[in-house]
């Protein structure tokens, strides 16, 4: 009887892998090849078939000469007496006694293989069907439920379905046992019971359940459809006829079960009515709400504008958990197609949850109230989240996340319990513990768990099937810290943030006042043009409609486009003074401090960030951040550039001449447990380089560097020093940065050049751009009051709301795609001064694109995405599939190849600010390549079939070489050895120091 643990079996297939690849040329190794297994023993059967698939190769089992020649497999893994016996064969046999003798040699780079690769053989009638990737792993997710806790007998009568049958055990922590010895441990349990065997042999023994029947599988397969053994699960379609796609080659791309073009024609119908519900909602203000407001007081049209807003977002929120309870119902786990059925409907939810309070943003500062009531929508929706949790976090799959009392979840990645990055819609569940927190940055693979207490820092990955029970960080998460069992909340403190935040939530209401703000403006502009007192009562006229507005008002219309111009930029102006003032005046944070995050000094702190943090992200890129920063209450050197940033001003303390790109997370605000924590002010030195999505609590010293997604929880004490990613690798900097001569700010340019980057990033693209927004939308107003002054016919509301669409489409269209691809395209120079002109045209483009005159609609997880960014200037090839709106950065610069996938927050971009220098380089990303969540391509090339692990980061230069797997941060090829207990367990835990 022979006996194998699990980890002697990866270890055997190890040895098969390794010595697969010693004797395979280059050339045939990039290219799969039929690898026949004709060995005795079920453990070592089974390593031969994983250290096959492990090397990317296609395994067939035979136990005859007669199927050997059938399959004629180009090599076969054999004793030694079979090559004696079939020597006539043109095949290279190796030895299968020597892989035993590699096991305890170095690991390999795993090889990456695609879904619909084939990657085994059966017998069928004496023909060859092919099987793929996606159908094994259908095979072995629809095994899940007949295996947990189980041991499942097979025959080995025929190769094929046991070796199916087993992979799918192995993977899900099963035990395979010999049916013929089961079948004597069945007679012998039926002695003594007195038990009958069911046709099905199907018995229960010991508490356990040994299996000889196969259930059906979702793809139409079984694995007793290989031999046409008739079991008790069998399917009555013969598996020809349900390969015959895959061999005729007209397979849907995206699996069987797919419908593409039908998912396509829907998603357009959903995605194209966004623009329209927009059109809709201007209407509705112009032919109702307007002439309502013009008809009662001024401060009865303020009150009525709140109200509106605030019942629009509830009846968003019905309407979105109606929707989510007839479409999907509750979900749960399982795997399927991408463009199934299934998905869209999930698609269909998540894209109508954008625009409610579910989708919004939120960051460390947004409101106790804010967040109460969106917990509350969240458990509408099926999500087990305590409303005493602070989730900042996008939440994707509602009913399979759970977020315990006093956690924390940061954003701004999702915390989603779907995975994309097997080219499948994988659905598992993410749990997060009480008292637990997961940072800001971080990415939660879908079947992680955080226990109760545990700690997840800034900036990390956990990996699915990896428990965290003590304090983790890294990308994959490694151990720092035990458990801090102080952490656990205890039910008085639940019970008092639970009252605390109840009543807080009740002035929800004053977080409409900003979007209150500008349609109350333009009430008032409307009652100075029709010359009547604001503050009086209505003008009475002779109303030949509901809708019809005063014959004043009317005859004025033709000059509300340059109003509105006006107007549009004085509520820009407005909007950052009052920021400035309140970040002034507003009582101070003095750290270090904790206070309750109810209480009023944490919501004033709060408000700080928040109203900076919109500000930043209105004036983007422009020359006057450092300005405004520094207007807001912080201390900055003179010389600096920065981008939007998160930070409470106070608290952030910057040196000259330094250079912050967007994205970072400058202060050590921390909410954890409900408490709103500033344990120290952020010092950043002199002459200080960031890149994107950095979070330095503590800040940098004098002529430091930080690259991208590198978090440092301590300031380091050694100047003239680089770090970058997670841990943060730790180089010095180049002798002559070091010594000073260079990063010393921009470089010097004529005064004109100056002036005019000044003025383009600093009024052009915050005020101008928005005053040309806003006669936009006043020349539709004008337009369709002079196409129809009052509706009078039914069909008129239609042409209206054509008038409306028209307006959005076209501007958008002439803003972002003619003129934000004319100023900033791919023949733009590789290097630029930061004063030169190719940097003003990046910043106006982008802010054209990205900020002002935006895309119309959303289009993530479509078909309609790939001609979307084609219209911004990439190269996008065929069937390509992403979950991130913003996947290219710069699009001009990225070729995408056929068959990429890119999961939720992936990320490609190919530029770099480099001492003040913009940097573009043309990359690839090469066919078949997988971005998962939260991972980013930054500043290189990926090959053919390469993968990017959850979170990983690729750094400049550091190109993805093909059909490799990539994981860390900075990403380095993975070792075949890591994958190898997820692989056969699933399962991996964090143990506690």
């Amino acid at each position: 009887c022979e006996s194998r643990t699990y980890l002697q079996i990866y270890r055997m297939a190890l040895g098969y892998q390794r010595l697969l690849r010693s004797k395979m040329s280059p050339a045939t190794s990039t290219c799969p090849q039929l690898v026949a297994v004709w060995i005795d023993g079920f453990g070592q059967q089974m390593a031969a078939v994983l250290g096959i698939m492990l090397e990317a190769q296609t395994f067939c089992v035979v136990k005859s000469k007669e199927e050997l020649k059938a399959l004629n497999p180009t090599i076969c893994l054999a004793p030694k007496w079979v090559k004696d016996s079939c020597g006539e064969m043109d095949c290279l046999f190796l030895d299968a006694n020597h892989a035993a003798q590699m096991e305890r040699l170095p690991s390999l780079a795993a090889r990456a293989a695609q879904d619909e690769d084939v990657c085994g053989i059966a017998l069928v009638a004496g023909l060859p069907v092919p099987v793929t990737h996606s159908t094994l792993l259908s095979c072995c997710s629809e095994w899940r439920p007949h295996l947990t806790g189980r041991r499942m007998a097979l025959s080995t009568s025929s190769a094929a379905p046991g070796a199916t049958a087993a992979l799918a055990v192995l993977c899900h922590g099963a035990t395979v046992v010999d049916a013929g010895k089961v079948e004597v441990l069945v007679e012998e349990k039926d002695a003594a019971s007195s038990a009958r065997v069911t046709a099905s042999r199907r018995v229960a023994i010991s508490g356990k359940t040994w299996l000889t029947s196969t259930p059906e599988l979702s793809r139409g397969f079984t694995v007793g459809s290989f031999n046409s053994i008739g079991t008790g699960g069998a399917s009555p379609k013969s598996m020809a006829s349900e390969l015959a796609p895959y061999i005729l080659g007209s397979q849907k791309s995206f699996g069987p079960r797919s419908w593409p073009v039908l998912c396509g024609l829907l998603q357009g119908v959903a995605i194209f009515a966004q623009p329209v519900m927009v059109a809709g909602r201007l209407l509705l203000a112009d032919r109702l709400l307007l002439p309502v407001a013009l008809a009662i007081p001024l401060w009865q049209s303020l009150i009525a504008l709140l109200t509106l807003l605030f019942f629009e977002q509830l009846l968003r929120v019905l309407g979105l958990a109606l929707v989510k309870w007839t479409l999907i119902g509750r979900y749960r786990e399982g795997d399927h197609d991408i463009y199934s059925l299934y998905y869209l409907r999930h698609w269909l939810v998540e894209h109508l949850a954008k625009g409610t309070i579910v989708g919004q943003s939120a960051h460390q500062g947004s409101s106790v109230a804010f967040l109460f009531m969106r917990n509350l929508a969240l458990k509408a929706l099926g999500a087990d989240v305590a409303l005493t949790s602070v989730v900042t976090a996008r939440v994707v799959a509602y009913d399979l996340i759970s977020v315990k009392d006093l956690a924390t979840v940061h954003g701004p990645r999702h915390l989603t319990a779907v995975n994309y990055g097997s080219r499948r819609m994988v659905l598992r569940k993410v749990k997060v513990g009480e008292g637990a927190f997961v940072g800001p940055n971080c990415t939660m693979e879908p079947g992680c768990e955080v226990a109760a207490a545990g700690y997840v820092e800034p900036l990390s990955t956990v990996s699915a099937g990896t428990l965290v029970e003590g304090r983790v960080t890294g990308v994959p998460a490694q151990v720092v810290g035990p458990v801090d069992l102080s952490r656990l909340p205890s039910v008085e403190e639940v019970q008092k943030v639970r009252r605390h935040s109840a009543v807080v939530a009740l002035g929800y209401w004053l977080l409409l006042l900003p979007k209150a703000m500008m349609p109350f403006m333009l009430v008032v502009l409307f009652r100075l043009l029709q010359r009547g007192p604001v503050l009086a009562g209505p003008v009475e006229f002779e109303r030949p409609s509901l809708d019809a507005l005063p014959p004043m008002l009317m005859a004025q219309l033709p000059w509300l486009p340059l109003i509105a111009f006006v107007a549009s930029m004085v509520h820009t102006i407005l909007q950052l003074l009052i920021t400035a003032l309140l970040c002034r005046y507003l009582p101070k944070m003095k750290p270090p401090c904790t206070y309750p995050l109810t209480h009023w000094r944490a919501q004033i702190a709060g408000l700080k960030m928040s109203m900076v943090l919109q500000a930043a992200e209105m004036l983007a890129d422009a020359s006057i951040v450092p300005a405004f920063i520094r207007l807001c209450g912080a201390k900055m050197g003179p010389g600096c550039v920065m981008g939007l940033q998160v930070t409470l001003p106070e608290t952030l303390e910057v040196g000259q001449k330094s250079f912050f790109a967007t994205g970072n997370i400058l202060t050590s605000v921390d909410v954890d447990r409900g408490q709103f924590k500033v344990p120290c002010i952020t010092y950043m030195g002199n002459q200080t380089f960031l890149g994107n999505h950095n979070h330095l609590p503590e800040g940098l010293p004098d002529n430091s560097f930080c690259g991208v997604g590198t978090w440092l929880p301590k300031r380091p004490t050694e100047p003239n020093m680089s770090y970058f990613g997670n841990p943060a690798m730790k180089f010095r900097r180049l002798s002559s940065q070091a010594a000073g001569n260079v990063n010393q700010g921009p470089e010097k340019a004529h005064f004109l050049a100056r002036f005019w980057h000044h003025f383009s990033t600093s009024v052009m693209d915050v005020f101008l751009y928005r005053g040309v927004q806003g006669s936009t939308t006043a020349m539709a107003f004008v337009a369709s009051r002079m196409v129809c002054p009052f509706v009078s016919e039914v069909w008129e509301p239609v042409n209206l709301l054509l008038i409306y669409i028209g307006f959005a489409l076209g501007s958008w269209y002439l803003f972002s795609v003619v003129l934000g691809n004319l100023l900033f395209n791919g023949h733009a120079p590789r290097s630029n001064a930061y004063y030169s002109t190719t940097v003003t045209r990046w910043f106006t483009a982008l802010t054209a694109q990205q900020r002002v005159f935006k895309l119309p609609f959303q289009t993530a997880g479509s078909r309609w995405q790939a001609p979307i960014l084609r219209l911004l200037g990439a190269r996008v090839g065929k069937r390509f599939f992403c979950m991130n709106e913003l996947v290219l950065v710069d699009a001009p610069f990225t070729e995408v190849g056929d068959d990429v996938t890119v999961d939720y927050d992936g990320q490609v971009r190919c530029h770099s600010f480099e001492d003040f220098r913009l940097k573009f380089v043309h990359y690839k990303i090469g066919h078949r390549v997988t971005i998962m969540s939260g991972a980013s391509v930054a500043m290189c090339d990926a090959g053919d079939g390469a993968v990017l692990r959850p979170g990983s980061l690729t750094w400049k230069g550091s190109n993805l070489e093909p059909n490799t797997v990539y994981e860390g941060a900075p990403a380095a090829a993975r070792d075949v050895e890591s994958s190898g207990p997820t692989l056969l367990q699933k399962t991996s835990m964090l143990q506690t120091k």
